[in-house]
């Protein structure tokens, strides 16, 4: 399935990944930006990661919103080359292919001013991985940003219902560790990390990974997830997941 647009149709449905463990939609920018997912579908799945079988005890008993990853392009001021003077470059068209022998998502996003992100995108079949290529193209020096939030349905800062989380950085990687308040016997882990050299920044709820480019790079975003459920150390089961995926490489994943 092979979709071309310039603009994001109010009936558009973003294609789903999954593994039967977890499932996401992948929006025409190759991340989950929830305001690039057109109309379509209403409620659950929303363009968030959500995992079978985890939720809360409270109220209707739902689905624990297990967040999304999202980009931004950031053009530094032509004039002044001051980081701090930067504007968000807007998608300007986009190809997007679901490869359902391959199993992966493929998006072809061009931006305003030219600049071109091809992303390839797949779940893992055993792990609760999400594996991302990106190959970022630049019409001029920018600035590419990579946040993964752990959040709720709507808005990217707030943290899901129910939940508690604390969020550390270390080279090129981030961990989001998280507890559901309702559950006493329930935590789990979210890893993030980068195949190459980044700056890494904590926020409230999110790990945010940056990267300078002036020249067509590649970069491969990991994202492991786990839990409780997958038994007592978890924590080490997503980092020792994490590990293998960047020991291995991208081309190794598929």
């Amino acid at each position: 399935m092979l979709y071309t647009d310039k603009n994001i149709g109010e009936t558009y449905c973003a294609p789903f990944l999954g593994n039967g463990k977890l499932s996401l939609q992948i929006t025409p920018d190759g991340a989950m930006n929830p305001n690039m997912r057109g109309g379509l579908i209403k409620a659950y799945p929303s363009t968030n990661i959500w995992v079978a079988g985890r939720r809360s005890m409270s109220g209707n008993r739902g689905l624990l919103c297990h967040g999304r990853f999202e980009q931004q392009l950031l053009k530094t001021d032509a004039t002044t080359r001051n980081t701090d003077a930067q504007s968000e470059l807007t998608v300007a068209g986009f190809a997007q292919e679901l490869d359902t022998e391959r199993a992966v998502v493929n998006c072809h996003t061009e931006y305003s001013d030219g600049s071109v992100v091809d992303t390839t995108a797949f779940v893992d079949t055993e792990y609760k991985l999400i594996i991302l290529k990106k190959r970022i193209t630049p019409a001029d020096k920018l600035c590419f940003r990579f946040r993964y939030s752990f959040c709720g349905k709507g808005n990217s800062d707030i943290l899901p219902d129910l939940c508690d989380a604390a969020v550390s950085v270390g080279d090129n990687s981030g961990r989001i560790s998280y507890r559901l308040t309702d559950r006493k016997d329930f935590d789990g882990s979210i890893r993030v990390a980068c195949d190459s050299n980044c700056t890494t920044e904590a926020a409230a709820n999110s790990v945010i990974l940056s990267r300078e480019i002036a020249e067509p790079t590649e970069l491969c975003f990991y994202i492991a997830l786990s839990d409780s459920l997958d038994g007592a150390d978890h924590a080490g089961l997503a980092r020792d997941i994490i590990q293998s995926a960047l020991n291995d490489g991208f081309e190794r994943q598929k």
